[in-house]
C-alpha cells in the first residue's frame, strides 16, 4: 500500500515538472530597457557681417578670413556670412545697423561710431601696442562703453602699432607753415582739431565724394589712410604725400550685444580666442595695404615728402597735442583716464 502511494507521488511530481516547463519556456521575455535618445543637436548661430572699406581691400580679406575661420572652427554652430562693403550699407550707417540687428557684426570706422561711442576716437592717440592695450585694462574700458551702446567690442580691425593717416596733397607742403590757408579735407573729424592748428579750413568728405572734392578744387589736400585714398584713386590728383603718418587705426570689430549675449560661453571663447590668433594676420593685413597703397602713388609721380626733423617733431607734437586737447575737454570723465592708459598724456 505505502509503494502504491510512493509510486502515486513520484508520479505527481514528474507529471507536474512536465507540465510547468512547457509554461516557463511560453513565458515572454523581458522587455528591453529603450535606447538613449540621441542628444539633440546644438543650436546653430549665423552673425551677418558688413565692412566699412570695400571687400577688396586688404584689411576687408582679413576680416572675411577671421570669419571663415570662425566658421571653420565652431564646425558650422557659429556661421558668420560676410555681405560686402559700404555698398550693402553704407559706411556711416554700419554701426546703428549693427546696433538694430540689421546685421550681427561689422567692422566701423571711429568716426563713424564716434556719435555711439564719442571715446573711440581715443584710439587714435594711444602711443601702446594692442596687446598692452589688453594687459592696462584700455580694452576692457572700452567694452565697458560700447556695451552701453547696445554693441560688444571684439578689438581693433587695424591692431598694428605704427601710425596710420597720411596727408596727400594737390601743391607742394614743405613745413607746418605752408598749410595756412589751405583746404583740408577728412574722412571724418578724427583730424578736424589738427588741421585747424595747421590753419587750415577744415571739411568732413565723405570718401565717395573726396575724388571729385580734390579735382574741382574744392579741397587740396585729402587724410584718411594711404590704402583707402589710392582706392579711392585719389593718386590721379595728389601728387605730394606727406611722408609723416600720423594716428593709429581706430577701425573696430563691433558686434550686436544682445546677438554676442545669446551665443553660449563656449562661442563667445571660440570668437574671442580666434580673434587673437588672428591678430597678426590682421596687422599684415594693414601693413600689406600700406605697401600696395604707396606704391600706388609711386606709380602715378607722386613725390613723397620728408620735412626737416625740428618740422617733421613740430608737425606731430601739434597733430597729437591738438586732439589731446579737444577730447580732454570734450570727455573730461572719460578721456583723462584713457589717454594716461594708452601713454598719450602723462
Amino acid at each position: 500500500m505505502k509503494t502504491k502511494r510512493y509510486l502515486f507521488l513520484v508520479i505527481s511530481i514528474i507529471l507536474l515538472v512536465g507540465l510547468s516547463l512547457p509554461i516557463a519556456c511560453a513565458q515572454p521575455a523581458p522587455t528591453p530597457a529603450p535606447a538613449p535618445a540621441p542628444a539633440p543637436a546644438p543650436k546653430k548661430f549665423v552673425f551677418k557681417s558688413v565692412s566699412f572699406i570695400p571687400s577688396p581691400t586688404k584689411r576687408a580679406v582679413a576680416f572675411k578670413a577671421w570669419q571663415d575661420e570662425i566658421t571653420k572652427r565652431s564646425n558650422g554652430e557659429l556661421v558668420c556670412e560676410y555681405a560686402g562693403g559700404p555698398e550693402v550699407i553704407g559706411a556711416k550707417q554700419q554701426p546703428t545697423a549693427t546696433r538694430a540687428g540689421a546685421v550681427e557684426m561689422s567692422t566701423v570706422g571711429g568716426s563713424h561710431v564716434m556719435g555711439l561711442v564719442p571715446e573711440v576716437s581715443l584710439l587714435a592717440l594711444s602711443r601702446i601696442s594692442a596687446p598692452e592695450e589688453r594687459a592696462v585694462g584700455a580694452t576692457d574700458f572700452l567694452r565697458k562703453l560700447y556695451a552701453k551702446a547696445g554693441l560688444y567690442y571684439v578689438g581693433r580691425l587695424d591692431p598694428k602699432p605704427q601710425q596710420n593717416f597720411y596727408i596727400t596733397s594737390k601743391v607742394k607742403l614743405t613745413g607746418v607753415n605752408d598749410f595756412k590757408g589751405k583746404a583740408f579735407g577728412a574722412n571724418g573729424t578724427y583730424v578736424q582739431a589738427f588741421a585747424e592748428a595747421l590753419g587750415t579750413s577744415f571739411t568732413v568728405v565723405n570718401m565717395p565724394e573726396a575724388f571729385g572734392a580734390l579735382d574741382r578744387g574744392l579741397i587740396q589736400m585729402y587724410s584718411t589712410s594711404i590704402d583707402l585714398q589710392a582706392n579711392l584713386g585719389i593718386p590721379e590728383v595728389n601728387k605730394f604725400v606727406i611722408d609723416h603718418p600720423f594716428y593709429q587705426s581706430n577701425t573696430t570689430i563691433i558686434i550686436n550685444l544682445d546677438a554676442w549675449n545669446s551665443l553660449p560661453d563656449h562661442l563667445q571663447k571660440l570668437v574671442m580666442d580666434t580673434y587673437l590668433d588672428f591678430e597678426q594676420q590682421f596687422i599684415d593685413g594693414a601693413y600689406d595695404g600700406v605697401v600696395v597703397g604707396a606704391k600706388k602713388f609711386e606709380d602715378a609721380g607722386a613725390e613723397f615728402v620728408k620735412f626737416s626733423d625740428a618740422e617733421a617733431k613740430r608737425f606731430l607734437d601739434l597733430a597729437y597735442s591738438a586732439e589731446s586737447a579737444k577730447w580732454l575737454e570734450k570727455l573730461p570723465d572719460s578721456a583723462p583716464g584713457f589717454l594716461k592708459m594708452v601713454n598719450a598724456i602723462q
